[in-house]
């Protein structure tokens, strides 16, 4: 039997998450309906999703269609979607996916927080989001050299539905670096910025997308004393934003092409604990596979 090449087993997927600011005392403040609040939250999130993945204008391209995401799962105050991107270098209309998946989970988390605006504005109770995204190399659990894993847990009894899971390092950075995130930033991993980066500099700009930088953060596990560089995009809440405006707290975005070259160096300061993203074997930025001869450095 022919062996798989790890193009043939990697799945490429990006990861969204959403979360609701200051949960415990939206809890407090409305004790008898926090609840249907919530479920309420976890169903129009993800339709205001779905429904700008399904029809996004951007600057610059045509009106573009992409698969919306799949909701992985609910962590309490959080929701969790991932999306598969395995044909996401070119789009059949000569587009980048991860960038419109960006742009839409952007654009959602605005609407969102728009008509919560408009409800605290008519004193009615709402609550506001913030987001994180990131990226990770997956591959099935029966592939133990790859660092993070698709696991399908059983169905429960009298079900015939099975659940998708995720674990691995590149997952436990997305989780942790979500802490930094904010209703004005949101915050995305460094392999996710690489995928944005590399074929989106106008783009971005065209779309009205800025990008910071805030150094390197501490940050739990193998990168603890290296730290973790803090990108994120710019969301400018209209409340805060204004606040900021009157203290001069404004920063300038980041140059992109400096961006890029700083994350890309920062890969190889891991020493291999981190790698470029791979999803194409023609892909420029490399000359071999990530995995091969057991090795998780890969030179661009």
């Amino acid at each position: 039997m022919e062996e798989r090449t790890d193009m043939e087993i990697i799945k490429p997927i990006l990861f969204f998450s959403v979360d609701i600011l200051d949960s415990a005392s939206y809890k407090s403040i409305v004790p008898e309906k926090w609840g249907t609040d919530f479920r309420g939250f976890y169903q129009e999130f993800g339709d205001i999703f779905d429904e700008k993945c399904k029809t996004l204008e951007s600057s610059g391209h045509s009106t573009m269609v992409i698969p919306p995401p799949t909701i992985w799962k609910t962590l309490g105050d959080e929701l969790l979607f991932y999306a598969n991107i395995n044909d996401a270098k070119r789009h059949e209309q000569g587009c980048d996916l991860v960038f419109f998946y960006t742009v839409a989970f952007v654009k959602s988390l605005h609407r969102y927080n728009e008509i919560a605006h408009e409800k605290l504005k008519k004193n009615e109770h709402a609550f506001k989001v913030k987001g994180c995204a990131w990226f990770a190399d997956v591959a099935p659990e029966s592939y133990p050299k790859y660092g993070n894993f698709q696991i399908e847990i059983g169905a429960p009894p009298n079900s015939e539905n099975s659940h998708i899971d995720f674990v691995g390092r590149q997952i436990d950075i997305g989780f942790r670096i979500s802490k930094y995130s904010s209703l004005n930033r949101l915050v995305l991993s460094v392999e996710y910025c690489i995928l944005l980066l590399r074929d989106n500099y106008l783009t971005l700009k065209n779309a009205g997308l800025a990008l910071y930088y805030d150094g390197r953060k501490p940050l739990k596990g193998p990168l603890e004393t290296l730290g973790y560089p803090l990108v994120y995009v710019e969301m400018n809440d209209r409340f805060h934003h204004s606040e900021r405006e009157l203290l001069s707290e404004k920063s300038a975005p980041a140059d992109l092409i400096e961006l890029m070259e700083l994350l890309q160096e920062y890969l190889y300061l891991t020493n291999g604990i981190l790698y470029y993203p791979f999803i194409h074997k023609e892909d420029r930025l490399f000359k071999t596979e990530p995995f091969e001869d057991e090795g998780r450095r890969v030179d661009p």
